[in-house]
């Protein structure tokens, strides 16, 4: 992973959320084509350290049964020696739930400018291209593909 950035934008949502870009920058340094996942697919966050962890494509599908109708994560395609960029949009504040140490589940919410100091990021890639659509008709399981991931991190300027 050559750069991650995180920008505010000028956008507000209809609820009043203030949206930000996050800009990745790859590169494919391999001597064959890659696939890189090409949406966020999880956040999560860090109080200890301020962190805001983001990934395109580092969940397993087979672990999100929940998900309806299940689809595979879209990829684009990076040639050999290649730099492309990939965007996706998150907002602010974010809300999410969490367990607490002793098992209480409370709600919480984060503000990006007054909560984050870091973004540490994870890009999952193939080296073959992975399926455009999960036939839920055959009884046949997805193949299995082999993973790898790229992480870079983000540091907000003082």
């Amino acid at each position: 992973m050559e750069s991650v950035e995180l920008r505010e934008t000028d956008e507000i949502t209809e609820r009043g959320a203030r949206v930000y870009l996050v800009t990745v920058t790859l590169m494919n340094v391999s001597d064959h084509s890659i696939y890189a996942a090409s949406i966020l697919t999880y956040i999560r966050y860090a109080d200890a350290h301020q962190t805001l962890h983001i990934g395109f494509g580092t969940r397993n599908e087979a672990d999100w049964p929940f998900l309806s109708p299940p689809r595979p994560t879209p990829h684009i395609e990076i040639a050999s020696g290649a730099h492309i960029t990939i965007e996706d949009s998150i907002v602010s504040p974010i809300e999410y739930v969490e367990e607490t140490a002793d098992g209480e589940v409370r709600a919480r919410t984060i503000a990006i400018d007054r909560d984050v100091a870091e973004v540490q990021c994870t890009v999952s890639f193939a080296d073959e291209p992975p399926p455009m659509v999960i036939d839920l008709t055959s009884s046949t399981p997805t193949r299995d593909i082999a993973r790898h991931v790229v992480r870079g991190t983000w540091v907000r300027p003082d």
